[in-house]
């Protein structure tokens, strides 16, 4: 990118077509032809006079910086999407693990700590993917107790252990 075009160039010569590109899209990526001057050491005339010279390269220019900026953006969130992912395995594969480790009158407790670091976590993904984090759901408690018995199923916990315990208390 355009660092500093003037002092590349030889004196007594123009700037080459690449320059000015380079030189057009700083100013697009800035939004200022005084930033964009001060980056790169051409005037800010000259830049509008570049700029305004051709109309249909600046929309051409306007277009493929505006892709390149989605493109960066998607992957950007792409990587991150999947680096929440992989955290949330992590949890899954932990909350395994310290619940197989417990006796029964402590799993539902650990269940809700887990439960609600896994929705902490899933919030800040809706945040990173630019969605609402709040829940417009109502739901009832037995279809909750009943996809939490699933969750249970999967991780290999006895929920007769959790009803016992639930008895208890």
């Amino acid at each position: 990118m355009a660092s500093n075009l003037a002092a590349t160039r030889k004196p007594g010569t123009g700037y080459t077509d690449a320059q000015k590109q380079d030189a057009l899209i700083l100013y697009l990526a800035l939004g200022s032809l005084s930033a964009a001057s001060d980056r790169t050491g051409v005037s800010r005339e000259t830049l509008a006079k570049w700029r305004d010279a051709d109309p249909q390269r600046m929309d051409s220019l306007r277009e493929n910086y505006k892709a390149q900026l989605d493109k960066y953006a998607t992957n950007t969130l792409r990587a991150q999407n999947t680096e929440m992912l992989s955290i949330r395995q992590q949890l899954i594969d932990r909350m395994k693990q310290e619940i197989m480790g417990l006796s029964p009158d402590r799993i539902p407790e650990a269940i809700g700590r887990i439960t609600l670091a896994y929705a902490q976590g899933f919030d800040k993904l809706r945040l990173a993917e630019g969605n609402p984090t709040s829940i417009n759901e109502v739901r009832p408690v037995a279809d909750i107790a009943k996809e939490l018995e699933e969750v249970l199923k999967k991780a290999d916990v006895d929920s007769t252990a959790i009803e016992d315990t639930e008895k208890a208390t």
